[in-house]
């Protein structure tokens, strides 16, 4: 009896002494991820109703993830997918948190279904991709800059080489013009014959010389061969007069500037233009195509419209005042009034 009974606090002392064993090595468990998670949340002063709003997740699925009671299965991934959501909404480190949160095997990984139960996974709580056609439309936008930007210049170019071969025309037609005029308002397709004095003086006194060669007529022929000539000259100073009363200036002298000031419009061609000009009822003035070193002159009616088809061609002066032919001119056109 007396060694069973020794026997028994044998066993006792050895019981005794293996559970002091384990409770010195048994190590402390440490702080759940979740736990920790909803520390961070508490800290952080927010509440699960907003966090719920911005993650587009039910409350319920907070308050589980939360109590740790997503950690089985399928829904292991979707609990650390939506814990590392929360960590970056709170703006704090998720590898602590992750690191605490159980771990899904891969040995017990299993093809599971996806389940639709109206909580969007993980992906949705990032923040959404850049879309990359932002790039296209401002590549589109920078072009149709440059085509304006070349288009501006080209026009500013060409209005350019406009006025300068304006200025040089007016220069030549100054020079050496030849007339188209109207002195009455009606057109006048080519000018009116110039009346020669010299020419006609000769023809009307051809007999004059037989006259005078007989040196033995009487003082009388010397008289009547006086009245003669002086007759012929003023038949011939009449028509002349009557002539540049119709025609502002003869072909053989060019159109001096001081004569210019004079007129209502004169319009003088340096290339090849058409030229239409109607008075304020739309009736046609003049309406012709003027050659280079053309010009026409006009005084009636008081009032006109003018169209130039060839705006860099012509220049045109109104009671001496050089008009901006071109300025007016749409895709070389010209179109403007003198009053």
């Amino acid at each position: 009896m007396n060694d069973n009974k020794h026997s028994d606090d044998s066993n006792a002392q050895s019981a005794l002494a293996v559970s002091s064993d384990e409770t010195l090595v048994t190590p402390l468990l440490p702080t759940p991820g979740w736990e920790l998670l909803r520390a961070a949340r508490e800290d952080s002063g927010m509440p699960l109703e907003g966090l719920a709003a911005v993650l587009k997740v039910p409350v319920r699925k907070l308050e589980a993830l939360e109590a740790g009671e997503l950690n089985q299965g399928a829904d292991l991934t979707f609990s650390r997918a939506l814990a590392a959501s929360v960590c970056r909404h709170l703006r704090i480190d998720p590898i602590p948190i992750l690191a605490a949160w159980p771990k899904l095997h891969v040995g017990n990984q299993k093809s599971l279904p996806s389940i639709n139960d109206g909580a969007p996974g993980a992906a949705t709580a990032l923040p959404p991709a850049k879309r990359e056609g932002g790039g296209v439309l401002w590549a589109i936008v920078v072009l149709a800059i440059a085509g304006i930007g070349l288009w501006l210049a080209i026009e500013q170019t060409q209005t350019s080489a406009s006025k300068r071969a304006a200025s040089q025309g007016s220069n030549n037609v100054l020079a050496q013009p030849v007339i188209r005029s109207l002195g009455d308002g009606v057109a006048a397709a080519d000018p009116p014959e110039v009346v020669n004095t010299d020419v006609q003086a000769q023809s009307v006194a051809a007999p004059v010389p037989d006259a005078a060669s007989d040196s033995d007529s009487a003082p009388a022929g010397n008289a009547v061969e006086a009245a003669a000539d002086s007759q012929v000259f003023e038949a011939a100073a009449a028509a002349l007069t009557a002539t540049q009363a119709r025609v502002v200036q003869q072909s053989t002298n060019p159109l001096i500037r001081s004569e210019i000031a004079k007129h209502l419009l004169v319009i003088q061609a340096s290339s090849e233009s058409w030229v239409e000009v109607t008075n304020t009822q739309g009736a046609p003035v003049f309406t012709n195509t003027l050659a280079a070193g053309d010009y026409v002159v006009l005084d009636q009616p008081s009032e006109m419209s003018v169209v130039i088809g060839n705006a860099a061609g012509v220049v045109v002066h109104s009671r001496g005042t050089l008009v901006d032919v071109v300025g007016n001119a749409r895709g070389n056109v010209a179109r403007f009034d003198i009053r």
